[in-house]
């Protein structure tokens, strides 16, 4: 499965290097580029901690430019962006590798990993899904 290439990561906040590691923003942005060959549009700013906190909505801006916004859980396929809320802001991403609620994604400080979006913990935070319209 195309996705076992992006489990057990090591996290590296802002790393563009996958072989380094990776926080969450940067992982989804490398399935898309090399399982979709969509790309994110750099905007150039210098990516800092307190800057990804204040600014999470960076990507959700540019995929639902391109995309459609899916609020039902139910309703989720594979390559499908998920957003997740934790402590009321939408600070964590992952992808969706199939359509029946598993999705990879990059923990801080822990290897990336595939989970049910259906679980208790995920399912409570989910805030939204976006399906890019890919180009390819």
């Amino acid at each position: 499965m195309w996705s076992d290439a992006y489990i057990g990561l090591n996290y590296k906040f802002g790393s563009h290097d996958l072989k380094q590691g990776s926080d969450c923003l940067r992982l989804v942005e490398e399935i898309y580029k090399k399982e979709k060959n969509y790309h994110v549009k750099e905007d150039n700013k210098q990516v800092t901690r307190d800057w990804y906190i204040q600014n999470p909505e960076r990507l959700i801006k540019q995929a639902v430019e391109h995309g459609e916004i899916i609020k039902d859980i139910t309703q989720l396929r594979e390559f499908d962006a998920v957003f997740f809320k934790m402590k009321k802001v939408v600070r964590h991403i992952g992808v969706m590798i199939d359509n029946y609620g598993h999705f990879v994604h990059q923990l801080e400080k822990r290897t990336s990993r595939v989970d049910d979006i259906n679980a208790r913990h995920w399912h409570k935070r989910f805030y939204c899904a976006v399906r890019p319209k890919f180009t390819e």
